[in-house]
């Protein structure tokens, strides 16, 4: 893996990261360098906002800011592609009653916030405008979570409770997230486009595999696939592609493990294997839409019982 180095002018207390841009952060104000190289990375621009920043999130354009209950949402680097009005916006917007912010998402099209008055609002920037707006939880969101293309947002409440939003789900629009750990920390998007639908959540010790039905005879629903024990106490995951897990460790070093929900893509004639272990790969590879995978075991089985 490159290791791209850079020397900032402040010691930040936020830090931010795109594949265009990295971003720092002390106080109420914000330096955002553009990488042009593995050995070139060159200040963009620098931002001075109202209050202190308390977390920062970039994308390939945008910059989004939280402080205190607000976003504000700014280019990075002003275009004259874009009109002055699509330079900047603050949210809450003035003439809603959404209510104070208490966590938000920036994906390539969209900003994501959740209330404390239980709503969740999409912003699409390019359209500049919300697009969408759920405003039936009985609660506020205190935690949200999206996957890359904005569509499916996992959140998680002020009762500690977790539930998926997607915006094709039709009454209801959220399905609670079952066997939630109480303490989990955060939830994690599979990147890999031959898993999608599949998100993971996790707390100090392990880590939870789900799998979301979009349609089935009972409407969209969200399986319980099972949990792996984390190798190391504490360890942060980062990101998940494949079954495979890439953690940061507490030393600091980045590790990788393979998940042991994702066992059935082990598929070697010569593998050693249970008649149990393979009877729990063929049910969560049916469980995570794997039907190749799923025939492989299956054949391995034998057993119609088991079809």
């Amino acid at each position: 893996v490159d290791n791209v180095h850079l020397t900032t002018e402040i010691e930040p207390s936020v830090l931010a990261m795109s594949d265009v841009y990295i971003a720092v952060g002390f106080n109420n104000r914000a330096l955002y360098y553009r990488i042009q190289s593995i050995e070139e990375v060159i200040k963009a621009s620098e931002h001075d906002y109202l209050s202190t920043i308390t977390e920062l999130q970039i994308n390939s354009q945008y910059a989004a800011a939280f402080m205190n209950g607000r976003i504000q949402l700014h280019m990075i680097e002003e275009s004259e592609k874009h009109s002055e009005e699509r330079h900047a916006i603050m949210f809450p917007l003035a003439d809603t009653n959404d209510g104070k912010i208490l966590c938000y998402c920036l994906t390539k099209d969209y900003l994501i916030y959740g209330t404390d008055k239980g709503i969740l609002s999409f912003f699409h920037i390019d359209e500049w405008h919300v697009v969408n707006k759920f405003d039936k939880h009985k609660t506020g969101i205190q935690r949200l979570f999206s996957e890359n293309f904005g569509t499916s947002v996992a959140f998680i409440d002020q009762k500690g409770d977790g539930y998926l939003y997607n915006v094709f789900f039709e009454n209801p629009n959220t399905i609670q997230i079952p066997n939630l750990p109480s303490g989990t920390k955060s939830i994690l998007w599979e990147t890999s486009l031959d898993n999608e639908w599949i998100f993971t959540s996790y707390d100090s010790e392990s880590i939870t595999t789900y799998s979301v039905y979009r349609d089935s005879l009972k409407g969209p629903q969200i399986m319980f696939v099972g949990t792996t024990r984390l190798q190391t106490f504490g360890s942060v995951p980062l990101l998940l592609n494949g079954g495979l897990l890439l953690l940061l460790d507490a030393s600091g070093k980045i590790v990788q493990t393979q998940l042991d929900t994702y066992g059935f893509l082990h598929e070697s004639n010569d593998q050693e294997y249970t008649l149990d272990e393979a009877i729990d790969r063929l049910s969560k590879a049916i469980l995570m839409k794997r039907y190749e995978d799923a025939m492989f075991w299956a054949k391995q089985l034998n057993d119609s019982n088991e079809w």
